[in-house]
């Protein structure tokens, strides 16, 4: 009888509404995160129990099979967003869940797709049930955190690699190591060991950032244009095209960021002189 009812109403006309989708990518989230999204496919049950909370909430005749079709539609959205995300001339901020584009490049983006406009410059409602249900390279039983602090899909950042310009960088590489064998110390010695315990915890401060950076994937780009302008003693042109290049190479962006404000600076200084150059 059920399956006779599925597929009468696999070909009656079943009206999506914003509502009904989002709680639709809700329950379907909370069964990824479950394991019962085993592949690209989600499990018959929970496309029932989808559609079992579409009916109760909205009072509508909705069936897995509806479900399903309307997964195809999220899909083709997903593709969409994932575009755009890589697309020249645009950033994204991770934290916000927001696409960020120049009036320049949205004016053209828009211009040729108008249906875009809702994807750039304001946050992607759902961006995080969507990367679970829809996204690529979900694993079951990798879901460790709540769905709100999900970004995960087909975003492959490879591992950071600061590229210290100055020498008065510590150098993880050349960090000597310390000898746990007892012996008797002199003056030089305890001021040898000083120095690794000091650049030890420089080294520890650093790796704690790169950390950072790197769980967070993308350079906020408000936050590089804040702290590159607080450098003082440079003009606004140099500031200014300091922070375009930075916005350019992500790598260095991601190194400026750690950086002490001297170490900053010095960086600026070595930037402005090639510019002259």
């Amino acid at each position: 009888m059920e399956k006779t009812k599925q597929k009468e109403c696999k070909g009656k006309q079943f009206r999506w509404s914003s509502p009904m989708e989002r709680l639709m990518l809700k329950v379907l989230a909370e069964e990824a995160s479950k394991g019962n999204k085993p592949s690209s496919r989600f499990k018959h049950g929970s496309l029932e129990k989808a559609a079992k909370a579409i009916s109760e909430k909205f009072r509508v005749d909705c069936v897995p099979d509806h479900v399903e079709n309307r997964l195809k539609t999220v899909k083709k959205t997903w593709t969409t967003i994932a575009t755009l995300k890589e697309k020249a001339g645009f950033s994204w901020d991770a934290n916000s869940r927001i696409i960020i584009a120049g009036k320049d490049e949205f004016d053209e983006e828009v211009s040729a797709h108008p249906s875009y406009e809702k994807f750039l410059n304001k946050k992607i409602e759902m961006y995080d049930e969507m990367a679970l249900v829809v996204g690529k390279d979900f694993t079951p039983g990798c879901f460790a955190k709540s769905v709100g602090d999900i970004d995960m899909d087909d975003n492959k950042v490879d591992s950071v690699h600061v590229e210290e310009e100055s020498s008065s960088a510590p150098s993880i590489q050349a960090a000597p190591s310390i000898q746990a064998t007892p012996r008797k110390r002199n003056h030089s010695s305890i001021s040898e060991d000083d120095q690794i315990k000091e650049l030890s915890k420089q080294i520890g401060k650093m790796a704690k950032a790169l950390k950072v950076i790197s769980e967070n994937q993308f350079v906020d780009v408000k936050k590089l244009f804040e702290e590159v302008m607080k450098c003082e003693g440079f003009s606004d042109d140099v500031l200014g095209s300091a922070f375009d290049f930075l916005v350019e190479n992500e790598k260095q962006a991601k190194a400026f960021m750690v950086k002490t404000m001297n170490l900053r600076k010095s960086w600026l200084e070595g930037f402005e002189s090639r510019m002259k150059n």
